[in-house]
């Protein structure tokens, strides 16, 4: 089993933000309810967060490659990603071009954003 990693607020932030991003297909649409829960169970299993997440805005991949040197953590975080467009079962094509920009500018290409593309 991989090492759980350690997720500081700031790093956590930074996380349901690209997550908001994702989710809210680089703000082009709203955040679908199921979406939310899935950032919410994220949010309180895996980061263990208290961040208020109505007040909370997303980030660009740029913005975020900037912030978030560390490898692994860049990669559980996409991880994380690739996951959000299956959630409502419908596979947005815009929800996946930004999980794309995300994998692009963190520089990770994992095989399952290959899979992401066949759905």
């Amino acid at each position: 089993m991989k090492h759980q990693l350690s997720w500081p607020e700031g790093d956590a932030k930074l996380f349901l933000q690209a997550m908001q991003e994702v989710g809210c297909m680089e703000g082009v649409a709203d955040l679908e309810p199921i979406t939310l829960e899935m950032i919410e169970s994220i949010q309180n299993f895996a980061l263990k967060s208290s961040i208020d997440l109505n007040h909370l805005d997303g980030i660009k991949p740029a913005a975020l490659s900037d912030k978030m040197a560390d490898k692994s953590k860049r990669e559980q975080l996409l991880q994380t990603l690739i996951l959000l467009p299956y959630v409502d079962m419908k596979v947005d094509p815009r929800m996946v071009a930004t999980v794309d920009d995300f994998a692009e500018h963190l520089e990770i290409h994992p095989q399952t954003i290959k899979d992401l593309h066949r759905v």
